[in-house]
């Protein structure tokens, strides 16, 4: 991992860069992007996986079963998450379709489809939008794969999750990582201005496909 730094209208930031050679990926670089104050300019530093989740005594844990849901996929269609038993899951709890960060969130794990696909894996984003919202925002964004809408009863699924922001109506930025047996392996929280990028999400990935050969 390194850091690259640019400056914009007097303010910077810092992009993580992942650089991916795992297994059969291909090689990868996954960026997220952070502001930082100018005193943090050209310091080293550490990176945390923004606000861990043991700092976060509601949200879900890993080796906890992940609680089953059906939600509206579009006007038409619902998705239950345990249609998805037999491989891996990842729930992308976000804030609000067309926010910039959630945008390029979205963006990126679209892109990282085929990276996805070669554990199996399915990408799931979740927010409190309407289907109508979502079904735009899909089509704008040009993304492939489902967008559910948390919206009546409001946040029900985030709130069982423990990823819910009562205050605001909105759920939290959230990732799980769930395996094919409907565990969660990996969950994160992060800032609501922070794009956690994918790195940790593949790392997750990794851990259960190694498991399970482990294990055969």
């Amino acid at each position: 991992m390194y850091y690259i730094y640019q400056e914009t209208n007097n303010k910077v930031f810092y992009f993580h860069a992942f650089i991916y050679t795992k297994g059969n990926l291909p090689r990868r670089t996954l960026y997220s992007q952070n502001p930082i104050s100018s005193q943090q300019r050209g310091r080293t530093m550490t990176h945390t996986y923004g606000n861990d989740p043991s700092q976060h005594g509601k949200v879900l844990q890993p080796g906890i079963a992940a609680p089953d849901f059906t939600l509206e996929s579009s006007p038409t269609d619902k998705v239950t998450l345990s249609q998805y038993r037999g491989r891996p899951v990842v729930l992308v709890f976000y804030p609000a379709d067309w926010s910039p960060v959630c945008g390029d969130q979205l963006a990126l794990y679209n892109e990282l489809i085929p990276d996805f696909e070669q554990y199996q894996a399915q990408v799931i984003g979740i927010s409190v939008d309407g289907v109508w919202s979502h079904q735009e925002f899909a089509k704008a964004r040009n993304l492939h794969y489902p967008l559910l809408a948390d919206f009546h009863p409001k946040g029900e699924v985030a709130k069982r999750y423990g990823v819910y922001s009562e205050p605001e109506g909105i759920s939290d930025r959230a990732l799980f990582v769930i395996d094919k047996d409907g565990i969660i392996a990996w969950s994160y929280i992060a800032n609501p201005d922070e794009n956690p990028g994918a790195a940790g999400i593949l790392d997750a990935l990794d851990a259960i496909a190694q498991k399970e050969k482990q294990g055969s």
